[in-house]
């Protein structure tokens, strides 16, 4: 593995500060929002199935002392939740509410796993 310092600051690929960047975007959403999420009316897309995965990775990483899995899947869900954020409205659409508690949820679980990572969560950037 070859550390190139420029690429490990950049909001764009497989960096701390891409993962930081959805963690704050998912949140900026939430706060710009004055409903509750419900996590009950969760839309089945590609990022909700990622973050169902979350738990079984970090067992995993923990068994085989690899945190290069929790990276791995943190930058998987970050691009998931990237790509559906560009396509779809979240405040204002019909399904504002279960979009909220992807968001939510996504903002949760890369939180936490920056946590695991030993890398903050700031709330904006």
């Amino acid at each position: 593995m070859i550390f190139d310092f420029a690429k490990s600051l950049s909001f764009e690929g497989d960096s701390g500060p891409y993962l930081q960047y959805t963690y704050a975007r998912a949140r900026s959403v939430l706060a710009k929002s004055a409903q509750q999420a419900d996590l009950a009316n969760l839309e089945e897309t590609e990022t909700a199935r990622l973050l169902a995965r979350f738990p079984e990775v970090v067992a995993r990483a923990g068994e085989n002392y690899s945190p290069q899995l929790v990276i791995n899947y943190l930058l998987n869900l970050a691009s998931s939740f990237n790509a559906f954020y560009a396509q779809n409205k979240i405040i204002g659409s019909e399904e504002e509410s279960s979009r909220l508690a992807l968001a939510s949820a996504v903002a949760q679980v890369i939180k936490n796993g920056l946590w695991l990572l030993g890398i903050e969560a700031p709330a904006e950037m």
